[in-house]
């Protein structure tokens, strides 16, 4: 590879990164390879300790996406245009680095549609409120057991009209002051704590102590009786086969 050509993919991937946006607007067409693919990559995302604590339920019912966009309390009407839905469902285990994960995987899903030429959206099921009563509903309607988190559902699509870049301001209006005794740098909105740990972290647990336990599903499991197009896909199946590259994708 030249040169040239590695300056190109470069460029061609931190294109995709800092180009990626929400698209709600979608038509409701979606190719099952591209389909394929896009869950082939959050299959393979990564999570503290490699746990992988979720499944995906692929929701493509016409109806179902509709219902799942008008629940009360929950921010996803653009499941009802949707080409399709990803259900993120987590096991829950340690709350705070579940919700870090999931939204790993859910910025890798994002970031696998862009790759494909589609659009996506976040939908959230936190609501009203903070009451997670549109989360119930949810479960109730694709047969998800209640002690399991249902947080995010991701809409896929072509987007549905041409999209005009938003404009960002430019990096050097983010950097609007720093604080001299750099132990923290205000950047945009955000807030980067750059002093290191005066104590060290928690001992990791064990691998072993919870691989053996992981439940092994098929890559797909059909959950849903009748007419309903749900399928679960589930990251533990690849799980004995990666155990040497877990390091790598951490």
């Amino acid at each position: 590879m030249t040169d040239s050509t590695t300056s190109n993919s470069v460029s061609a991937g931190i294109g995709l990164l800092r180009g990626l946006r929400a698209v709600r607007k979608l038509r409701p067409d979606l190719p099952e390879d591209i389909l394929r693919n896009i869950l082939g990559v959050a299959r393979w995302s990564g999570s503290a300790g490699n746990r992988q604590p979720w499944e995906f339920v692929v929701v493509r019912d016409r109806e179902m996406l509709r219902r799942l966009s008008t629940i009360d309390g929950a921010n996803a009407g653009h499941l009802s245009t949707a080409g399709g839905g990803i259900a993120i469902v987590i096991h829950p285990e340690v709350a705070d680095l579940d919700a870090y994960d999931e939204g790993r995987l859910a910025e890798r899903i994002l970031l696998a549609a862009a790759a494909e030429g589609l659009g996506a959206a976040v939908g959230h099921f936190t609501g009203p409120g903070d009451t997670w009563a549109a989360s119930s509903e949810a479960k109730r309607l694709l047969g998800i057991p209640e002690h399991f988190v249902l947080r995010e559902t991701i809409s896929l699509g072509y987007p549905a009209e041409h999209l005009e870049r938003t404009p960002n301001p430019p990096v050097a209006s983010l950097s609007k002051n720093s604080f001299t005794r750099n132990t923290i740098e205000v950047w945009g909105h955000r807030r980067y704590v750059l002093e290191s740990r005066s104590t060290p972290l928690p001992e990791r647990r064990s691998r072993e102590s919870w691989v053996s336990r992981l439940p092994v599903h098929t890559l797909c499991d059909t959950i849903s009786p009748g007419a309903r197009d749900l399928t679960r896909i589930s990251s533990s199946s690849s799980r004995s086969a990666r155990g040497s590259s877990t390091a790598e994708r951490k």
